[in-house]
């Protein structure tokens, strides 16, 4: 019956002791200070009284002494706090009665009385401690003398105001207490029966309770964690983890985070637990951890096919760029001694001037094919240099590279406006010369030509490219992007497949945007949208 007084006011844990000895220093210097007060009796001596003030102040000073020679422990504390709440009650039952009910040493008991009622947590206890008080308050109301009480009516209303008053503060405690115990125990039945490991630790990582699924998962049994710091299980592979934690804690944003820890079993594995936190109280932390090892496993193996997978690509396209770099120099020989070749072969010799335009034909593709491809492998690591770009000098520059090909093929190229464009100088450059290629090669007309036209939106530079040429089916439209894509036979149009998959490329990287609209037979207009800056 007696348990559970001190609790009710003090958690379970080391800040107990401190919280008692407050308590009972207290009440030594209240006995202290009344021991020293006169007392105005009629019918006894005033000096037995304080004598008896002072002899229970040496009882709680004695009691304040002894805890600093017992073990801190939750037995240990109550024993002590139901020894002074019952020698506080019964000695002032005492002095009542041999004061003859004198008003400030009465009034004291039923103060003492109150307080001392409300901090009973179990209700068999509290019970027992007002049945006691009750009948010596009876028996002294029978024996006792009141030649000291001003007005002992009021007093007996007093009291009996005290006595119903702290049997409705109990009841109501009692429920809530009830209610509390429930929520406890379905949250025990679920801690206890979940595969997770629920456990709740203090602010310096000593755990103060684990649920039994930890023996299963770690063989670390309740008893080897309970009172140990839970530093000494985690691998130390984890202590930068450990330190983000106790950093968040420090922070109190512990509850907006997860936290990875390699969890050393009892049996010398580790294993990866997920740990989700929440603050309980000021003092500790509840903590809901999970399993997670064939998670991080897979993903450890997952990061290493992808770092893999990473590297073979960088060496692909090492060897992409080293290859198409070290092809274009044989090519360019072999174009210009065939063009040489032709040059001095006599106008007679036709069958062998079409063997040589034939083979300079694919030579030149082949050309072609190893410069796009040089761009587009080129693409993938290059780093834009931002600066202004005058698009009527990117322009120019793309005519005098085309000018030999705009002759033979008597196209034309037409800018009507200028502006300037924010983006790398080089990659503009072949982004446009891209598109004006697709729309001169891609065409029937008698004289192939492309206008461009620049204009200005809040956000961006507008560039319309247009042709006069075949045009694109609308269900083809997306597909003209894709690398090595081909809507007509090589042998009709020449082409690599990979001009506008380069100028697409260009877009992204610019973080621009790239359409197109088109209509058979009538060409295509393509618009590029670059940002402002």
């Amino acid at each position: 019956m007696l348990k559970d007084l001190h609790l009710y006011l003090f958690p379970k844990d080391k800040q107990d002791i401190r919280a008692f000895r407050i308590i009972i220093l207290a009440a030594f210097i209240n006995f202290i200070i009344f021991s020293l007060l006169p007392h105005e009796i009629k019918e006894n001596d005033a000096h037995v009284l304080q004598l008896i003030n002072f002899m229970e102040a040496v009882v709680f000073f004695f009691i304040f002494l002894s805890t600093f020679f017992i073990k801190n422990t939750y037995k240990n504390i109550n024993f002590l706090s139901f020894v002074a709440a019952y020698i506080i009650n019964i000695v002032n039952l005492g002095l009542t009665y041999l004061s003859y009910f004198e008003d400030r040493l009465a009034y004291q008991y039923l103060v003492y009385y109150l307080i001392i009622s409300i901090y009973f947590i179990t209700y068999r206890a509290f019970l027992f401690f007002q049945l006691v008080n009750i009948l010596l308050f009876i028996l002294l109301l029978i024996i006792g003398n009141h030649s000291n009480c001003s007005d002992y009516s009021d007093y007996y209303i007093t009291a009996l105001t005290s006595f119903v008053l702290i049997f409705v503060i109990s009841a109501i405690n009692n429920s809530r207490r009830k209610e509390n115990e429930e929520l406890d125990a379905k949250y025990k039945l679920l801690a206890e029966n979940s595969s997770d490991v629920v456990s709740i630790q203090n602010l310096t990582g000593e755990v103060l309770y684990v649920s039994p699924s930890i023996k299963e998962l770690t063989g670390y049994s309740q008893e080897d964690l309970i009172g140990k710091n839970v530093i000494k299980i985690i691998n130390p592979i984890s202590y930068d983890e450990v330190k983000r934690y106790n950093d968040d804690l420090k922070n109190k944003t512990i509850e907006n985070n997860s936290y990875l820890f390699n969890i050393i079993n009892a049996n010398g594995t580790n294993d990866w637990y997920e740990f989700n936190i929440k603050l309980s109280n000021a003092n500790q932390v509840l903590l809901n951890s999970r399993k997670v090892t064939k998670r991080v496993e897979f993903q450890n193996m997952l990061n290493d096919k992808t770092n893999e997978v990473v590297a073979k690509n960088q060496d692909l396209m090492t060897f992409s760029f080293i290859a198409s770099h070290d092809m274009k120099e044989p090519l360019r020989m072999i174009i210009i001694y065939q063009k040489m070749l032709l040059n001095k072969l006599q106008e007679n010799n036709d069958s062998v001037r079409d063997y040589i335009t034939t083979s300079l034909k694919a030579a030149e593709n082949m050309y072609d094919l190893v410069s796009n491809l040089f761009s587009y492998t080129k693409l993938h690591d290059y780093e834009l240099r931002f600066e202004q770009v005058n698009l009527s000098q990117l322009v120019n520059n793309i005519k005098n590279k085309l000018e030999l090909f705009l002759i033979e093929n008597n196209s034309e190229i037409i800018l009507y406006n200028d502006t300037e464009l924010y983006g790398d100088k080089q990659m503009l450059e072949l982004l446009i010369q891209n598109i004006i290629l697709n729309g001169l090669k891609y065409n029937k007309s008698d004289r192939p030509t492309v206008h461009i036209q620049s204009r200005i939106s809040p956000l961006y530079i507008h560039i319309d490219i247009s042709d006069n040429g075949i045009g694109i089916e609308e269900a083809y439209r997306s597909k003209i992007f894709e690398a090595f894509a081909r809507l007509h036979n090589k042998n009709e149009y020449s082409g690599t497949g990979l001009g506008l998959t380069i100028a697409n490329k260009i877009i992204e990287k610019h973080k621009g945007i790239i359409n197109i609209q088109s209509e058979i037979n009538k060409g295509s207009t393509f618009t590029i949208s670059i940002k402002k800056t």
